[in-house]
């Protein structure tokens, strides 16, 4: 960020006469000769003549260019003429023209100025014509003439009065003239500005005008370029209750997404470089910036200029040829000139921070979704060695997610910071070289020393520079890794959990945080409830496997695709609802017109398909043709003797959705996401950067950095006091002895310069600390918070704090705090200064502090506000990117899907566009008028000075002059820091609230290593269990692993009560094998061993057991992985695992996580539809490698599955048939469908019940496996 007000170190200008710019010796017969060539120029009336010619070149261009413009048409009545206005500016300009004839006429003016103004009331007149475009041309060359006439006017009339001689005289027709048209100008300022619709050339949404315009496009120029007082209704709501988005001025047409979409699409096709495309894209903006800044760095020199004369007027008031209210005037406007060239530059710098965010961030969105490389990481950097080994480049990727989040929280920040190069390029040489002459005219030839100094350090600048933009790159590698691992395990949190491997991703994440900070720290000294409305969580967290196969059914049906693909979507279903769903879904009209493939393993699909074909290990087994076959629903019921049955499972909606096509989501811009990330934010208390201080180390080291500081602005203000001594010596000595004076100086200079670097170091290094201490709680917070927690908190909401608000800690915060206490400082030592020499000037002095204070209370409330909604507005869109990267395939899949998400994207964009543009523009509010009181409090202190003429030495006068101004500037800045420094505190109070989590486990405590086994039947599952409500089968592996709250009852597992066992020991001890695997960036032993815990002979030997199985085998076969990579034939523990384990096949990765229970020896395994998506083969190698592991352990393990597939489970000990949430059938299979129950109608309707029959044969032997 730029500052807005920058904490100077005022110099103390005394002059003693004689060196003045403009002395006495440049005065001819009287008066300043470039006082009169300006008068004669403007009195000429060639300049009237080309005024006129410029506005006729000008009206011209505008008619021509008119033809080829089309805008929207439409009626607003921001469009209409505002007659009050126009009537009042009407008649001023009239009555300025009646002047300037009366004047012409007397000889006081040239009689071009009366024509000038005749000119442009002609123009004036003509926008009563009801044609808009012309109404804007008329006016704009109206107002263009009127004020290059004022100046003209003014130059020639009130010029020469500047002049110390007699003054010269106004006669009144010409003093009526000027106020007339001063006035003009005015009330064109301060009228409100017609709206004009935006041309059809230009790629708007629809719908993107036909509201009301933003208040920046109808406000008057005097409010959008010098008060922006637009926002003031903003700031008033803020500063009387909570901002909330609909509060936010509307975001103007020209900074839609996706408008800025086409743009920076257009660019890019024209360069490729990023830096070219953004130029080409802002140049507009560009070149404004280059204007504003480089007029800024001049008119900073107005203000020391002025008061140098000043000063050289209080030392010689009779030598002096200007008029002192000239030098008070000037150091009046010019600061305040200043401050509206550089508000204009930091606002359309800021714009620029909006446009190119929003543009950048859909562009990366839709590389994302147009590229066709499925396999590939659509945000993979390019390697440049072309010859480096497979293994090493696939050692350093990182996740697409997490190098994105990087990209948008830190990449993309880094091009649009980038911005200040106008200014480096620009305005700091255009005000060095200004500068430089100001300093050869006062001091002659030294300064020139001083010049060369300057240019010989430039090198050591340059090197810095270029050593802080390599190290920088270092540390973005370093926060991708993080940031990837970060997303990586959270995105996982579950397979995390239930393997207890918390503290293996802390430290894995540790490990990347310190790579990251060794760096930074160089870069520092540097520098369902609901029906379709359900909120199905992130990665659909909140829906059981079941439930997320009918979910993407559902979506296949809701398309209007001719050909639907549909790839295994009964294997998560048990048999009774796959009939169900293949009676509503198969056998109904919902599938006329389309083209269906259906993979599937249940034999009665194929029997009813038009067309089926059989494989067999990535070959064509069979082929048989079934045209115009009549589908019929499989019998979901059936009446056996002596059994029964439970009824249909219902599936229920609100309403019919298929009728329900033009309903959309209640809250489509992701409000609601984001009124959700404010509640969790809370607000943040005033002082919390006192807390933020305690993270420095121990209170001792927070007192040294307050100690620095304070001998710092010591010897800030010795430097100061000591040149006005030396200043002072000469008018009271003849001879001075220059090697005392300059010696203490030099000595005051080094110990301000060797403090300040000593204050830089220990702040930034107890930063360094804080933050890594905030980030290693953050992240342990995180990952040892309930489950439940994640359920409700998206991914991306903790992704955009671990990178966005951990950037903010690392980067900003720091220097916010030792801005806030350097001025508080300052104030004290400048207030103790200004009281020993000019008293009187306290009050004015209380005037603006109490003045700053409130404006600075009014921003602050709503800025604090803003602040958190821009930050939570940045959730939705870090969630919809990780979103739409997970379900990729699916959006490219379906024709349309991906304009749709992009179209969604763009309406979050608006929303963080909406709130990013208003917290920027109420920085220029605050900072407009903190600039305003502080040209007055200057004009306050130089009048007072020169009441003070003769009276005080010029010497002590010209020191508290400087410390007088500068304590306003200081003390409003001070309320300025602070209020910024609240503000980005959220950032701290954001990450602070995360890492202060509760966590799932408070303690360790003992418990018994074992107790007495249940082995009584009647303990083994009730009957009737549970009494009350239902029991999900995830809840029941969720219940065994302590994810959920046990209310009343117990689960005892050898006997042990597991709520008195810590869930980390439990988890620790027990092994499950979800439904989808999960696999981590890395190796396949680290994946197998997070912890590194186990010896390399046991996992070799678990990977050695799994061989045989057919995923395997077709992977040393040469198979594709299921995305397509690269096959890694002769899997071993040294074979890397990209994320999610992207370069394996589902088969395979299902296999590693077999590998990874066998690994860890438990007594107690869980499998969770483990094998529902495997065919046959894989299920059955999966089966033997378990029953091998069960063997061998003799009886002392144990096997719970949950599966639908019966196959799975016939062979068991025990099995327990659950339907509708309650326990319906215990027993042995055999046993089980000897009954002709529940369990003999889900082998009959399986589709497979004759080998189920067979399998049931040889039951005589049961392995040790129960479920």
């Amino acid at each position: 960020m730029i500052p807005d007000i920058v904490p100077e170190r005022s110099f103390v200008l005394a002059a003693t006469g004689p060196q003045s710019l403009l002395s006495s010796s440049s005065i001819n017969d009287g008066r300043l000769p470039w006082v009169t060539e300006i008068s004669l120029l403007a009195e000429a009336g060639h300049l009237q003549i080309l005024i006129i010619l410029v506005s006729l070149l000008w009206t011209s261009y505008r008619l021509l260019n008119r033809q080829y413009t089309k805008r929207i048409r439409h009626q607003h009545s921001a469009s209409a003429i505002r007659w009050r206005w126009e009537a009042c500016a009407l008649a001023i300009r009239a009555t300025t023209f009646v002047f300037l004839v009366l004047a012409a006429s007397e000889g006081q003016t040239n009689a071009l100025s009366a024509v000038c103004a005749a000119y442009a009331l002609i123009f004036a007149l003509s926008r009563l014509i009801n044609d808009m475009e012309w109404r804007h041309i008329a006016l704009h060359q109206t107002n263009f003439v009127l004020t290059t006439t004022l100046i003209l006017v003014a130059a020639s009339a009130i010029l020469p009065c500047i002049e110390a001689r007699e003054p010269a005289t106004i006669a009144f027709p010409l003093k009526g003239a000027v106020i007339s048209l001063a006035l003009s100008v005015f009330v064109s300022l301060i009228t409100p500005r017609e709206w004009v619709p935006p041309s059809l050339k230009h790629a708007l949404p629809k719908g993107a005008v036909e509201t009301d315009p933003a208040p920046e496009e109808v406000c008057s120029w005097a409010d959008y370029f010098l008060t922006y007082d637009w926002l003031t209704p903003l700031i008033w709501t803020g500063a009387s209750r909570p901002v909330t988005i609909d509060d936010l001025p509307k975001l103007a047409w020209y900074d839609d997404p996706l408008l800025l979409l086409s743009k920076i699409k257009a660019a890019r096709a024209k360069s490729k470089n990023t830096l070219w495309t953004v130029l080409r894209l802002l140049k507009k903006e560009a070149l404004i910036m280059a204007s504003c800044i480089a007029t800024a760095y001049l008119l900073e020199l107005v203000a020391p200029f002025a008061l140098y004369q000043l000063l050289s007027y209080l030392a010689d008031p009779k030598g002096s040829v200007i008029r002192p209210w000239v030098w008070l005037l000037l150091m009046f406007c010019g600061p305040l000139s200043r401050s509206v060239c550089f508000q204009q530059y930091v606002f359309t710098s800021t714009r620029l921070i909006v446009r190119v965010k929003s543009s950048m961030t859909q562009e990366l969105y839709h590389r994302a979704i147009a590229s066709k490389d499925v396999e590939d990481d659509v945000f993979a950097i390019p390697s440049k060695d072309k010859k480096a080994k497979p293994e090493a480049k696939t050692a350093q990727t990182s996740s697409s997610t997490g190098r994105l989040a990087n990209l948008m929280a830190a990449d993309v920040d880094a091009v649009f910071m980038s911005r200040d190069i106008i200014m480096i390029m620009i305005g700091v040489p255009t005000g060095t070289c200004a500068s430089i002459i100001g300093l050869y005219k006062m001091l002659g030839w030294p300064s020139l020393v001083g010049a060369a100094v300057l240019l010989l350090a430039s090198p050591l600048s340059i090197f810095i520079a270029q050593l802080m933009a390599k190290t920088t790159r270092i540390v973005r590698r370093a926060q991708d890794s993080r940031i990837s691992l970060v997303s990586e395990y959270l995105s996982s949190i579950r397979a995390v959990k239930y393997f207890a491997w918390e503290d293996a991703a802390i430290n894995r994440i540790l490990e990347a945080r310190e790579n990251e900070q060794q760096h930074m720290w160089r870069v520092s000294l540097l520098y369902m409830d609901n029906g379709n409305k359900t909120v199905v969580g992130e990665n659909g967290a909140s829906l059981s496997g079941g439930q997320k196969a009918r979910v993407a059914l559902a979506r296949a049906l809701y398309s209007k695709a001719p050909l639907l693909l549909l790839d295994d979507i009964f294997s998560a279903l048990d048999a009774k609802t796959s009939a169900l769903l293949w009676e509503r879904c198969f056998c109904s009209d919902m599938l006329d017109g389309r083209t269906t493939v259906l993979v599937a393993q249940q034999p009665w699909v194929a029997a009813q398909s038009d067309l089926a074909i059989t494989l067999d290990k990535g070959e064509v087994v069979s082929t048989e043709q079934n045209l115009g076959i009549v589908r019929q629903p499989v019998v979901a019921s059936q009446e056996v003797a002596g059994g029964s049955n439970p009824g249909e499972p219902e599936l229920e909606a609100e309403s019919d959705a298929l009728n329900d096509r033009n309903k959309t989501a209640d809250d489509p811009t992701g409000k609601n996401l984001v009124a959700q990330e404010m509640k969790a934010s809370g607000k943040s208390a005033r002082l919390m950067f006192f807390k933020y201080m305690t993270c420095f180390g121990s209170p001792f080291y927070a007192v040294v950095c307050l100690l620095v500081m304070l001998f710092m602005n010591m010897a800030w203000l010795g430097s100061s006091l000591w040149l006005s001594i030396w200043v002072e010596a000469y008018s009271k000595q003849e001879a001075v002895d220059i090697t005392f004076y300059l010696g203490i100086y030099a000595a005051f200079t080094f110990a301000e310069t060797i403090s300040y670097a000593l204050m830089v170091l220990v702040f930034e290094n107890g930063a360094w600390h804080a933050a890594k201490k905030l980030h290693r709680d953050f992240i342990r917070a995180v990952m040892r918070v309930s489950l439940s927690w994640y359920k409700d908190v998206p991914v991306g909401r903790i992704i955009n704090r671990f990178s966005r608000d951990m950037y903010s800690v690392d980067s900003t915060i720091c220097s916010q705090l030792r801005n806030f206490l350097d001025c508080g400082m300052s104030i004290l030592f400048r207030l103790g200064a200004i009281s020993s020499i000019l008293p009187v000037f306290m009050l004015p002095a209380a005037a603006t502090c109490a003045i700053g204070v409130v404006v600075g209370e009014m921003y602050t409330r709503t800025a604090v506000t803003i602040k958190r909604l821009v930050a939570s507005a940045q959730s939705p869109v870090f969630t919809q990117f990780s979103d739409t990267l997970a379900g990729l395939a699916v959006i490219r899949a379906r024709d349309g899907m991906g304009d749709v998400f992009s179209e969604a994207l763009a309406e979050r964009l608006r929303t963080w566009s909406r709130a990013a543009e208003a917290n920027y523009n109420c920085n220029r509010w605050v900072a407009m008028r903190v600039d305003v009181i502080t040209a007055l409090v200057g004009l306050t202190a130089g009048i007072i000075a020169v009441s003070k003429a003769g009276i005080v030495a010029a010497g002590l006068v010209g020191f508290s002059l400087t410390n007088a101004t500068g304590l306003s500037q200081t003390i409003l800045h001070l309320v300025r820091s602070m209020n910024d420094l609240e503000v980005e505190m959220q950032s701290f109070a954001r990450v602070r609230e995360y890492a202060g989590l509760e966590p799932e486990e408070k303690s360790d405590k003992s418990y018994a290593e074992e107790g007495q086994f249940a082995d009584d039947d009647e303990h083994v599952i009730p009957r009737h269990w549970p009494a009350t409500g239902k029991i999900e089968f995830r809840n029941l592996v969720l219940s065994l692993l302590r994810f959920t709250h046990i209310v009343s009852g117990e689960i005892l597992y050898d006997g042990i009560d597991i709520t008195k066992t810590p869930r980390r020991r439990l988890r620790e001890a027990l092994t499950i094998i979800p439904q989808e695997a999960v696999l981590f960036n890395g190796t396949v032993e680290s994946n197998l061993d997070p912890t590194g815990n186990v010896e390399e002979d046991t996992l070799a030997k678990a990977l050695q057991s799994c061989r045989d199985i057919a995923s395997f085998q077709n992977q040393a076969n040469g198979a594709l992985g299921a995305d397509g990579n690269a096959p890694t034939a002769g899997i071993a523990l040294s074979t890397q695992v990209t994320a999610k384990g992207e370069n394996f096949s589902h088969g395979q990765r299902q296999v590693l996580s077999l590998c990874r229970a066998l690994v860890r020896k438990s007594r107690l395994m869980l499998l969770d539809e483990a094998t529902a998506s495997m065919d046959y083969e894989t299920d059955r190698g999966i089966q033997e490698a378990l029953r091998r592991e069960l063997d061998e352990a003799g009886g002392d393990r144990t096997l719970v599955t949950i599966a639908h597939r019966l196959r799975t489970i016939i062979d068991y000990d025990t099995v327990v048939v659950m339907a509708g949430g309650r326990v319906v059938e215990v027993g042995r299979p055999k046993e089980l469908y000897a009954r002709a129950g529940v369990f003999y109608d889900m082998v009959y309707h399986s589709g497979e019940g004759e080998e189920l029959k067979e399998m049931l044969g040889g039951d005589g032997e049961s392995s040790e496996v129960s479920s």
